[in-house]
């Protein structure tokens, strides 16, 4: 698959660097880091790095997602070494709106990725624009939520729940994370609360700061009428559905 942004735009995270500099961590977690270069002729590229996870670090989660990014990375590029990288809190706050163009590939690539993490029974709890990361301007890439455990992916099982231990539950409250988890009374939940965050980051990318802050149902709803009837205006409303199982990931 190919998916090329309607801008044009491409962003250098991270510092500059002179000719021959060393290699600058632009992305870093648990099993991926990501280092730009800059060579002889001010080239810049940047490098996939997978790490190897510790005895102590590892588990079923981190292994299998590693697996995932893996696979997509390799797709993208063997050499796993790419023309750009950035995250699309970035890319958002360069350019203030998205195209409805933009927002559908959007979509499709991270359902495409969400399709691979549900094959292996997982599924990711929150995410903001912070986890999304655009490589060479074409692909957008969950790379894990750093502020959770297991960089924010869970197992579901056959009902379509997933566990959370109360304890452990560190979520942020933001307005990409699902009211649900905010006031959560209870370890069990359908695996479809995470699909509030794609109708959040949806509603950002299409109209920018109106958007940026919490807003009840209705007004979200309300906000979708310059797009209303269409594809994405459908997908959203699921996304953002008040009945959690309800909130199905469908776009058609």
């Amino acid at each position: 698959m190919s998916y090329d942004y309607d801008g044009g735009y491409s962003a250098d995270v991270g510092e500059g660097g002179s000719a021959g500099a060393k290699k600058k961590n632009v992305f870093k977690n648990l099993i991926v880091d990501v280092l730009k270069k800059t060579d002889k002729k001010n080239s810049i590229s940047y490098q996939a790095k997978f790490t190897k996870i510790k005895e102590a670090e590892a588990n079923t989660t981190l292994i299998m997602f590693q697996n995932v990014l893996k696979k997509i990375f390799s797709s993208i590029n063997p050499d796993m070494i790419f023309n750009s990288f950035y995250s699309l809190e970035e890319y958002i706050k360069k350019i203030d709106v998205c195209s409805y163009n933009t927002v559908d590939k959007f979509i499709n690539t991270i359902d495409f990725q969400f399709d691979m993490l549900s094959v292996i029974n997982k599924c990711v709890l929150s995410f903001s624009p912070k986890d999304i990361w655009i490589i060479n301007d074409k692909f957008f890439v969950f790379i894990g939520n750093n502020r959770l455990d297991n960089l924010g992916l869970v197992e579901f099982d056959k009902k379509n729940h997933i566990t959370i231990p109360l304890l452990r539950l560190n979520l942020p409250n933001n307005i990409f994370t699902a009211p649900e988890l905010l006031s959560i009374d209870e370890e069990v939940i359908h695996r479809n609360v995470c699909n509030f965050s794609l109708g959040k980051i949806i509603l950002v990318m299409l109209f920018g700061k109106s958007a940026d802050k919490k807003l009840t149902y209705e007004k979200m709803k309300n906000s979708l009428n310059p797009i209303i009837n269409t594809k994405i205006y459908y997908y959203v409303l699921r996304c953002i559905d008040p009945d959690i199982e309800m909130r199905t990931n469908l776009y058609v």
